[in-house]
């Protein structure tokens, strides 16, 4: 498994990790200072009946995630039971309860996290009284799922490619301000599509002129998001079309190839329809054989940068 592991790239483990294990999301209201062994929680099931006297500690709901691979009911309870005995309580009071479907092979559970003066089963019980029903109003509403999202970027970006330059150049066309524009529409399991469009400008001097280089890119993007309490991960990659500009004064040219890029995003987000990130990652595009004037040594012609940069998505 090690040397599987060491083969996989770095940018990626923390993804593929932490997409193993289903999503836990806990609110909790007040903690109790007495702390129970998980294994001695008691689990309420839904339509069952609690004793008069009790205390709310919190909410704890687990849900899929993209890749998902450990989400078996008794797995799920557990990780259930060890958020209440963290928090204090001493029985969970099961809300919903989702089995596997064609949307999902885990099993997704919703309750309330409780402490119980009698625990049901033991000498002196009390089972009469408040239904697990009435407990609805400690659990938040579902927030509506966001399918769509635009967005905009705007930092640094840096050719990390060979540059051929014309006799009697000068500079660093190297570095130079990067430009994006996107739609993606992602669905509830976490993947959907986009559309990136992004730009490159920089400028050299030439015959005592300046020089503007332009890189343009479009593409269709396949897109995974990933969503932990306000922060919000994304990856994308796409494959598109790739062009190179040169301009000077009135005279200008141009070539046209394939491009790819891969984009990873890590937002904040403000409101659920507002979000600030950053985002990194890369572009290449290749050019057919016979439109740049290189050296016959040069091989496959193409240019490649990576880029920094932050901005703004819309969901909605």
């Amino acid at each position: 498994m090690t040397s599987i592991i060491k083969k996989l790239p770095v940018l990626l483990l923390p993804f593929l990790i932490s997409a193993c294990s289903p999503r836990v999301i806990t609110k909790v209201f007040r903690k109790s200072p007495e702390i129970v062994n998980p294994n001695q929680v008691h689990i309420v099931e839904i339509g069952d009946s609690i004793g008069d006297s009790y205390e709310v500690v919190g909410t704890v709901n687990i849900t899929d995630k993209l890749l998902t691979a450990r989400c078996g009911y008794d797995y799920v309870i557990n990780l259930a039971k060890n958020e209440t005995s963290k928090n204090g309580g001493n029985a969970l009071a099961l809300r919903k309860h989702k089995k596997p479907d064609i949307w999902s092979t885990c099993h997704r559970i919703e309750g309330v996290m409780l402490v119980l003066d009698e625990i049901p089963g033991s000498e002196g019980e009390n089972v009469s009284g408040k239904e697990n029903v009435n407990l609805a109003s400690y659990v938040s509403p579902q927030k509506k799922h966001q399918y769509n999202t635009f967005y905009v970027n705007l930092g640094y970006s840096y050719i990390y490619s060979d540059i051929y330059m014309a006799d009697g150049a000068s500079g660093n066309p190297k570095n130079g301000f990067e430009w994006q524009l996107g739609y993606d529409r992602v669905f509830r399991r976490g993947m959907g599509f986009g559309f990136l469009c992004a730009g490159y400008r920089s400028s050299f001097e030439i015959d005592e002129e300046t020089a503007k280089l332009d890189l343009i890119y479009f593409a269709p993007q396949f897109v995974l998001k990933q969503r932990l309490g306000n922060w919000q991960l994304r990856e994308s990659a796409g494959f598109g079309y790739f062009n190179y500009r040169e301009s000077i004064d009135n005279l200008s040219g141009s070539m046209g190839g394939v491009g790819t890029n891969i984009n990873m995003n890590c937002e904040y987000l403000v409101t659920d329809n507002f979000g600030v990130g950053v985002n990194f990652g890369y572009i290449t595009g290749i050019f057919p054989q016979g439109q740049s004037e290189l050296p016959d040594d040069v091989g496959i012609a193409g240019i490649s940068r990576m880029f920094i940069n932050a901005g703004i998505r819309w969901h909605f």
